[in-house]
């Protein structure tokens, strides 16, 4: 089973919809899915990221061209798109993405190689 796929049924099993239908459930912080996880954001869009250099609080950055390409600072060039509402599709990555009222960006993803044994989570802004 993918880490997609686990951190999904993890969701479903805390009683998240993946896909939920109004913006005011897609504010809401999903139960259990992460510590930090900002109240006042919204769900990224693609149009949220499309043309947009987003720098990390951890030094890192990538880049989400508008025609889809995605690179970063660690040279990787690949393709990137919104899956489904917040999920962030980074080559075979999936990437739960938060846009805040200020414009600021919130990303969290599970990790582990078999199992879950963690989260991540970093704070971003455009950069150039």
């Amino acid at each position: 089973m993918g880490k997609h796929a686990i951190a999904c049924v993890v969701a479903v099993s805390a009683g998240v919809s993946l896909s939920a239908a109004s913006t005011e459930a897609q504010s809401i912080p999903p139960p259990g899915l992460a510590f930090g996880w900002p109240a006042d954001g919204r769900f990224v869009s693609e149009k949220d990221l499309a043309g947009k250099k987003i720098c990390w609080d951890n030094g890192t950055w990538g880049l989400f061209a508008a025609n889809g390409q995605f690179s970063n600072e660690r040279g990787a060039h690949t393709t990137w798109l919104v899956s489904e509402s917040g999920t962030v599709k980074t080559g075979r990555r999936y990437t739960q993405y938060l846009i805040l009222p200020d414009g600021s960006f919130y990303e969290h993803w599970y990790v582990g190689h078999e199992s879950i044994t963690g989260h991540r989570e970093h704070w971003g802004k455009v950069c150039s």
